[in-house]
């Protein structure tokens, strides 16, 4: 999605990002590489993988929520997953982020252990013009699952939001800001788009 708008700026009105992967990638070492190629065609991997995802160590038996998702994780395309994780690990569009000029959501879990607070803002959030960031309390990675009612209802105030564009500046906030809109996940220093 952040390529496409940035691509075709006059075509993209709007777009949101839950727990986006940053476009210079998310850092992988090979353990975890491996982890995340077994994960496609193994259930039990991509167990833990989801387990990982939430913050916590699969446990037997497992509990609801963590069932829940694991259930679902079947219902994911083998093949979308061995294209995805690839992909996730040697993102190469990092400049292209300046040229988004649409609204942009990005939602994210304020205990994410895949891809942190601080990396969402500096590589998503602050890259793009019209970037908001909304922190998600007490949700890990997997945030339609985790708290799905949240999510919808963000979507649904940006989706009704005016459109209005802001071309003039490049929205960043204080660092005070970012942390009061992030929680406690920034360190010092860390500024977020507007």
């Amino acid at each position: 999605a952040q390529l496409l708008a940035a691509q075709e700026p006059g075509r993209v009105s709007r777009v949101v990002l839950v727990n986006p992967g940053p476009a210079t990638g998310v850092p992988m070492s090979p353990a975890m590489l491996t982890l995340f190629e077994r994960a496609i065609t193994q259930p039990d991997e991509r167990l833990h993988l989801l387990a990982m995802g939430l913050g916590v160590q699969p446990e037997v038996p497992l509990q609801p929520g963590l069932r829940r998702l694991h259930s679902e994780s079947g219902n994911i395309d083998d093949r979308m997953l061995s294209e995805s994780f690839p992909a996730w690990q040697k993102a190469w569009f990092p400049e292209a982020l300046a040229k988004v000029r649409c609204p942009v959501l990005v939602l994210a879990g304020s205990h994410d252990p895949v891809v942190k607070t601080y990396v969402v803002v500096d590589e998503v959030v602050t890259p793009i013009r019209n970037a908001r960031l909304q922190v998600l309390p007490s949700a890990g990675h997997n945030l339609s699952s985790e708290q799905p009612g949240a999510v919808s209802a963000a979507i649904e105030r940006f989706r009704r939001a005016p459109a209005a564009v802001d071309s003039t500046r490049h929205g960043r906030r204080s660092a005070q800001d970012a942390r009061r809109v992030a929680g406690s996940h920034l360190p010092e220093g860390v500024a977020t788009g507007a």
